[in-house]
């Protein structure tokens, strides 16, 4: 039951971070088509290009410790002022973090972080439009887009938490000793019943495969994340997401603006 609502719940987490990255997208293209001029087009294109960079990197925390995994601070897609600005805040960077920092932290921590700070600039973009845009959005306008950022970071988080938390490992020891006590003196009980070696070889065979294959699907269960062939393909999955985004881009700013972008996310 704890793994399956835990692989539910990652499950959850991904399809709001795919469907707030849309949705983002979606209402910033919507809010400002009417506006053609340069200083539009070019907030538009920061908005698009953190959104995907956001997810993106999200799904660098999630492949973390994969043999192909990338650090979130070395993905291609990361680039310009993005980069300059999370290595600011890295300890493994070249800004000033080690200043204010509690303690060393290890790769993995700082990698988990780089999505939080693309979701501040992605705000700081966000209300950058009072001076960059001439017509300037009207209150439920913001509250739809930061409201959108804080779903998907309500997603990520969620992901984290999944990622972060370890399986109760007394109750998990517990739990193995009672199947395999159960198992293995199962042949016992059947000792003076009454019915067929062959029907005795077959309950206990049933009954095994039965616990020992729910076992089984509860290890897989735990862990969604991976190479395995029933793990989820959240990258692929992330892909498909920024195929939407293009054609809203080229559908505001046109083709060239959604190549620009497709440039910037094929690393």
């Amino acid at each position: 039951t704890i793994s399956l609502k835990s692989y539910n719940g990652a499950r959850q987490s991904l399809a709001v971070m795919y469907r707030e990255t849309r949705t983002v997208v979606m209402y910033a293209a919507t809010f400002t088509k009417h506006l053609t001029d340069a200083a539009a087009k070019a907030w538009r294109y920061e908005v698009f290009y953190r959104t995907c960079l956001l997810l993106r990197t999200a799904m660098a925390v999630i492949d973390h410790g994969e043999a192909d995994a990338v650090l979130t601070w070395e993905l291609p897609e990361l680039t310009g002022v993005e980069k300059d600005d999370i290595m600011s805040v890295l300890q493994q960077g070249t800004g000033t973090a080690n200043r204010w920092a509690h303690a060393l932290r290890s790769e993995k921590e700082e990698n988990m972080r780089v999505p939080i700070r693309v979701a501040y600039l992605l705000r700081k973009s966000i209300m950058s439009s009072k001076s960059r845009l001439s017509d300037k959005f009207v209150k439920w306008q913001y509250n739809k887009l930061f409201g959108s950022v804080d779903t998907f970071m309500n997603g990520y988080y969620g992901i984290r938490k999944s990622i972060t938390t370890p399986f109760p490992f007394p109750l998990l020891q517990m739990a193995r000793t009672f199947l395999f006590f159960y198992v293995f003196t199962l042949p016992l009980a059947l000792v003076n019943d009454p019915s067929a070696p062959a029907v005795h070889a077959i309950t206990v065979f049933l009954v095994t495969y039965g616990f020992l294959g729910l076992e089984t699907v509860s290890i897989e269960l735990d862990d969604p994340f991976g190479d395995d062939a029933n793990d989820f393909k959240n990258l692929l999955m992330s892909y498909a997401v920024f195929e939407d985004v293009y054609t809203t881009v080229a559908d505001v700013d046109g083709d060239e603006c959604a190549d620009k972008l497709r440039n910037a996310m094929s690393g």
